[in-house]
């Protein structure tokens, strides 16, 4: 299966090897060059840019991806403004991260029914015990 990650900070850029090791073609992009550097050699692609450009969005491989991954953890207008460009370019299935409730309310009043909540799963695992 084809991925792209978008946002390789600890979370995406484990998701980007992951997927790798089990067979998939993942391709990463983050607008840090040096998070791209880091993980060029370790996935099928690594692409500099910043994602809340719709120009240089349009110019990734979004209809040939079976999923879109984006991972950003600090920088809730970042992750909205790069999930509103996408579904305005159509892209394809949309897996994202959210940091907080209302950005999980943003995100699926955009459309995105797949939402991760890695912060909120972690601690529920440990304060259920």
């Amino acid at each position: 299966m084809k991925y792209l990650v978008i946002g390789l900070g600890n979370l995406g850029r484990a998701i980007a090897k992951d997927l790798t090791r089990v067979g998939n073609e993942v391709i990463g992009v983050d607008m840090d060059l040096h998070r791209v550097d880091m993980l060029k050699n370790d996935i099928a692609g690594a692409v500099a840019l910043d994602s809340t450009d719709k120009e240089a969005l349009s110019t990734l491989p979004l209809s040939e991806m079976d999923a879109i991954i984006v991972t950003f953890g600090k920088d809730f207008g970042t992750s909205v403004q790069t999930v509103a460009l996408l579904k305005s370019l159509d892209a394809g299935k949309l897996i994202v991260r959210a940091i907080s409730s209302i950005h999980e309310t943003v995100i699926r009043a955009i459309g995105v029914s797949e939402i991760i909540t890695p912060e909120k799963d972690f601690s529920t695992m440990y304060t259920s015990q």
